[in-house]
């Protein structure tokens, strides 16, 4: 096994948030034209869909529910979205417009961790089962159909975090390792047969988080505590060529690789706020895109790569999208 330690410069990129309440994009979001979010607006906190062009702002749910991460469908014209409660989660889809509200799974786990696939035909997610006589539950890694028919686990064991390839064949998931450590899990939807990737030097009891595929499909990205502490790492599909991405001590869950691959973006906590960076997708070029006195979390970008939710994708250039006055959580572009 080979284990490559990439190079990474510090560069700190101070940037100042607009206060301009001017609630519209201006034409460098010219490719992103709708936006969705969580937000207390209305006293609870919802899911609204904003249009970037009429500036239509709609409230998409309306209950006492914890909202989760909503996402958009592959077209941009519905929206998956989950909720929280004390007996576990649900999943729903409902449309951009406010529309055809649907329930797909009513007994997933607490945080379902969803994903789409990338053709919209199907919803990979966590799904809970109460271990008997006990106060504790076990998540397995479900697949279902986007309209929500044809549920079926698809893993053997205890599983967490899946995620779809762009090629929308696999599906890579964490197991939990326990006294053994923790493996990446492959699984082929079209074979339905499961593969393993062991990480080397991870001890028992480390967790491997928020694993996803690259979107040339090579390899796998993932945090973890090998041996010094948190960081990013690389691993290829054949389990050979495992790189350190980052320096120690960057231990987030909150990341994901742009669109074209070309970098990796990322929130992480300094002290009592939470920044968010960007990297090369080689390691090289670290960036703090932060203000320094912003709490900022959940950075997506859009689909051309060229924006991160709200900036540029170099910091610049920072957009008011939704009235500053109420708080807004984990924005999505399409």
């Amino acid at each position: 096994m080979k284990i490559i330690i990439s190079s990474l410069t510090l560069i700190l990129l101070l940037t100042n948030i607009s206060c301009d309440n001017s609630i519209g994009p201006d034409d460098s979001f010219v490719n992103s034209t709708k936006l969705i979010y969580i937000s207390n607006a209305s006293g609870n906190y919802e899911v609204y869909s904003k249009d970037l062009v009429s500036n239509k702002i709609i409230r998409l749910t309306n209950s006492f529910e914890t909202k989760n991460k909503p996402h958009f469908f592959p077209d941009g014209g519905k929206i998956l979205y989950s909720t929280s409660y004390s007996d576990g989660g649900k999943i729903y889809s409902i449309n951009f417009d406010g529309s055809n509200n649907r329930l797909l799974e009513d007994s997933c786990d607490y945080s379902p961790s969803e994903d789409i696939s990338p053709d919209g035909n199907f919803i990979v997610y966590q799904k809970e089962f109460i271990i008997p006589n006990s106060n504790y539950s076990l998540t397995y890694i479900a697949l279902m159909n986007s309209d929500g028919s044809n549920k079926k686990i698809i893993s053997p064991k205890p599983g967490a975090q899946p995620r779809f390839s762009n090629g929308g064949n696999l599906i890579c998931y964490t197991n939990y390792g326990g006294t053994e450590p923790s493996k990446i899990i492959l699984y082929n939807i079209q074979t339905q047969l499961t593969d393993s990737i062991s990480i080397p030097g991870l001890g028992s009891y480390e967790s491997i988080l928020n694993p996803q595929f690259s979107p040339d499909g090579d390899k796998i990205l993932f945090n973890t505590n090998i041996d010094a502490g948190f960081a990013f790492y690389t691993i290829g599909l054949d389990g050979e060529n495992l790189t350190r991405l980052s320096p120690y001590n960057f231990f987030t869950e909150d990341f994901r690789y742009s669109p074209d691959g070309k970098y990796i973006v990322f929130a992480k906590w300094d002290g009592e706020v939470q920044h968010i960076y960007k990297f090369n997708n080689n390691g090289s070029n670290l960036k703090m895109l932060s203000d320094n006195n912003s709490f900022e979390l959940n950075p997506e970008c859009s689909r051309d790569a060229s924006k991160i939710v709200i900036m540029n994708a170099d910091g610049q250039n920072r957009q008011v999208l939704i009235d500053s006055q109420s708080k807004v959580f984990l924005p999505v572009l399409w």
